[in-house]
């Protein structure tokens, strides 16, 4: 799977500079959403737009952005979570359970 490098400041397309700026004033830094969404600046306007996050609400979508990762590193086994349950017949060798 091919991954989606953020971009740095110096690469982002004149018009999402100044969502940058206004991200860096409220949140105190840009978020790497926004630098991956900063490729297609149609879907980084969309997300800030929908989300609020250059409003007071930024708490929200730091909160959305956590859960998110959270939840994929959850699916992804990192936790170390109950193995699952081998289907295979029984061992060779072991004794039936029932008649």
């Amino acid at each position: 799977m091919s991954a989606i490098t953020p971009l740095a400041d110096d690469e982002v397309p004149p018009r999402v500079t100044k969502t940058f700026d206004r991200a860096r004033a409220a949140m105190g830094k840009v978020p790497n959403l926004f630098r991956v969404l900063a490729h297609a600046p149609a879907a980084l306007d969309v997300y800030t737009g929908g989300q609020g996050a250059l409003s007071g609400t930024a708490h929200l979508v730091q909160m959305f952005d956590s859960t998110a990762i959270r939840a994929q590193v959850s699916a992804a086994g990192a936790k170390g979570g109950k193995p699952g349950r081998r289907s295979a017949g029984p061992a060779e060798g072991s004794a039936r359970n029932s008649i």
